[in-house]
């Protein structure tokens, strides 16, 4: 995915839309951030675990 995809542009707009409800200020953004992940207790991941997939077979004619 390239960074001129449309996710990327909308994650971006979105990014600029919240930061200006917050008058651009980090900290007032920060303290929203803290407020709401108090509302969401065990929903909230805190670990990251990689779990590898299953490798498919190679298709039909594959160079591989």
């Amino acid at each position: 995915m390239s960074s001129d995809s449309p996710i990327v542009a909308d994650v971006r707009k979105r990014r600029c839309e919240i930061s200006e409800q917050h008058g651009n200020d980090l900290r007032t953004y920060y303290q929203h951030l803290l407020q709401l992940q108090s509302g969401v207790g065990s929903r909230l991941v805190d670990q990251l675990t990689v779990v590898q997939s299953a490798r498919r077979p190679a298709p039909p004619n594959s160079s591989r």
